[in-house]
Parts: structure tokens; C-alpha cells; sequence
């Protein structure tokens, strides 16, 4: 097919599908892998912990209410940092499974949002399925994230939130696009 008869809703969806899918596989990478680091580092993170200790102890003998500020900011980011780094068991497994999810699936929707941007007809059919597993996951994620870290889990998923909803535009879409030219290619 020419460039001139590809309309134009292809190229903006395949685009942007092959952009999430692209950083949402190598997400998922690095989510799997991520307890693995989390354990070879948690001795380097633990004294970053002492390290953070000493600067608020150091602090605290200041009455400058700048010093205080900093003090409060410090203990707000160590409770934080505290919290993601005493995971529970059960999130570093899921971390685990929903990584490889996320490597399959957006493989395939990489796979998928591949051929949409070469006008193949099997493209729609395939991003049907990619997009509602992607957004399934996604949400899935974020409601484990704040299972493990409560309100902190909703800013660590903030990404995976825009992505959902950037899929479901692409989805409703992809729905409502007009698909004749697709169709021509049938036999």
C-alpha cells in the first residue's frame, strides 16, 4: 500500500504502540530482575541508611528551622526508602512473574503494533488482544504496588498509570477508526 492511502490514525497509534510496548518490555526486564538487585545491594543500601542517620543527627543540633525542614524531608525519605527496600516476600515474587508478563506481552503487542504500521490485516486483530492484556497488567501492577507500599506504590506505578491510560485511547481508537483500508488486502 502507498503512503498516500495510509490514513493517518495508523501511524500516530502504531507509533505510539510500538513506543509503550518497547519501553514496557524492557520494564518488565528490569522489574524481574529487580529483587535479585535489591538483594545484591542491600548492604550498599544499608549504609546509605547510616549515612542518612548521621546527617539528621548532625542536623538535629541545629535549631535553624532550615535544619529542621531538611530533618523532616530526610525522615520522610528514609521512611520511604525503608519501606521499598523491606519489600514484602510475596511482592518480590510477583515482581518476578508480572516481569516476565510484561516481557511476553508486550513482545507481542510490539509485535502487533509492528504490522499495523505496514497496513497487515491480522494487525487489528492482534492489538485487540494485545491492548486489553497490557491494560489488564498494568492495572494489575498498580494494585499490587499499593497492596505492598500503600500510597507510596501509586507514585513508584505513576508511568504504568499514564501508560494505561494512553492504551486505553489507543484502544478506543483503534475501536472506532475506520478499517476499510485493512480490508481490502482480504481475500
Amino acid at each position: 500500500m502507498s503512503k498516500e492511502k495510509k490514513p493517518g490514525w495508523v501511524t500516530a497509534v502504531a507509533i505510539i504502540a510500538i513506543v509503550l510496548s518497547g519501553f514496557g518490555a524492557m520494564g518488565g526486564l528490569q522489574e524481574a530482575m529487580s529483587p535479585l538487585m535489591f538483594e545484591q545491594q542491600k548492604e550498599q543500601y544499608e549504609e546509605m541508611m547510616n549515612e542518612f542517620d548521621t546527617m539528621i543527627e548532625q542536623a538535629s543540633q541545629n535549631d535553624d528551622p532550615t535544619s529542621q525542614k531538611f530533618i523532616e524531608y530526610m525522615t520522610l525519605f528514609m521512611d520511604v526508602f525503608k519501606k521499598i527496600i523491606n519489600m514484602p516476600d510475596w511482592y518480590k515474587t510477583w515482581m518476578v512473574i508480572s516481569g516476565l508478563l510484561q516481557v511476553a506481552i508486550n513482545g507481542f503487542y510490539l509485535f502487533a503494533a509492528i504490522w499495523l504500521l505496514q497496513m497487515k490485516p491480522q494487525a487489528i486483530g492482534y492489538l485487540y488482544i494485545a491492548l486489553p492484556l497490557s491494560i489488564t497488567l498494568g492495572i494489575t501492577r498498580v494494585y499490587f504496588a499499593h497492596a505492598a507500599f500503600d500510597t507510596i506504590g501509586l507514585w513508584v506505578m505513576t508511568g504504568s498509570i499514564i501508560a494505561i491510560i494512553i492504551e486505553v485511547i489507543l484502544l478506543l481508537v483503534l475501536i472506532k477508526a475506520d478499517k476499510s483500508p485493512f480490508r481490502q488486502f482480504e481475500a
